[in-house]
């Protein structure tokens, strides 16, 4: 869940480029593919050998587009809409809030339909 939510929330920022992300992601790691010895920096791969890096970008990139349920998340509507919420009482910044957890929800469970979404805020009540 950790995975789909925080790719989720990177989606959600860089929406249709996130071929171009995977992309730059791989000509990084590529770029130490000559010092195999040598280890990327943390904010690159965060301590992955080069190969093995490209390896790793290549698979996350496959699972994205192909299991992940995530592809084109950015465009996802409300599966409970501010207007429903408003009419159970939540408003103001509880609004924002609801509505952000929904998508975090989302994010998590990218396949999951409006009454489970309903079940599991029901369980957390």
């Amino acid at each position: 869940k950790d995975l789909r939510r925080e790719t989720g929330v990177a989606l959600s920022v860089i929406k249709d480029d996130y071929k171009l992300a995977l992309y730059l992601s791989y000509a990084r790691a590529k770029a130490f593919e000559g010092y195999p010895s040598k280890r990327i920096d943390a904010s690159a791969l965060r301590d992955v050998k080069a190969d093995y890096g490209k390896h790793a970008i290549h698979t996350f990139g496959q699972w994205l587009e192909q299991k992940s349920g995530l592809l084109h998340c950015w465009k996802w509507k409300p599966l409970v809409v501010a207007k429903d919420l408003m009419k159970e009482g939540i408003k103001g910044r509880a609004l924002g809030e609801a509505m952000k957890k929904q998508l975090i929800w989302r994010y998590e469970n990218p396949r999951g339909t409006k009454e489970d979404l309903l079940a599991s805020w029901a369980l957390k009540k």
